[in-house]
């Protein structure tokens, strides 16, 4: 239930950091209240006197450009920073659902008796015992469970093969 809270409240923070994105200002703040199509459609030419609206709102435009471009990059690192927490999220559950494996839950003796097996059929032709990549040692590799059975084991090692070159 805590879990399902974190999440929740994540998703509310979201809404409430979306609802304080401030909307463009197109027109800055010098109580003109005309916009470029205004001026594009008169059919006036342009007066001495538009263009310091016109500079104006060109350097309030140019200004907002670069702030949202700021808040964009922020919110590029705070999706990053999402798809890493979803990654681990991920990992997580991968080793979780592994936990749950049948061959998890062979008893001691089965999976000794299975290594056995293995060890006849395969390891007397190409179990050197110096090669970590053979022999006893790949089944050591696979898990704690299975390297604490293989090094407890006498009998996988009692017949070992030394190549020499």
């Amino acid at each position: 239930m805590e879990e399902n809270y974190a999440f929740e409240s994540a998703t509310f923070h979201l809404d409430a950091l979306e609802r304080l994105i401030p909307e463009p200002s197109l027109l800055p703040s010098d109580g003109l209240k005309f916009d470029a199509s205004d001026l594009l459609r008169a059919r006036r030419p342009f007066l001495k006197t538009d263009r310091p609206h016109i500079c104006s709102t060109l350097t309030h435009l140019r200004k907002q450009d670069s702030e949202y471009n700021a808040l964009l990059d922020r919110l590029k690192k705070v999706e990053q920073k999402v798809r890493d927490h979803r990654h681990e999220i991920r990992k997580s559950h991968k080793s979780w659902t592994s936990t749950l494996a049948p061959i998890r839950r062979l008893p001691y003796d089965v999976l000794l008796a299975v290594f056995q097996q293995i060890r006849r059929r395969d390891w007397d032709y190409y179990g050197n015992v110096f090669s970590v990549a053979e022999g006893p040692w790949i089944l050591s590799h696979v898990c704690g469970l299975w390297r604490d059975t293989v090094l407890s084991s006498p009998s996988l090692w009692s017949c070992l093969t030394i190549k020499f070159v």
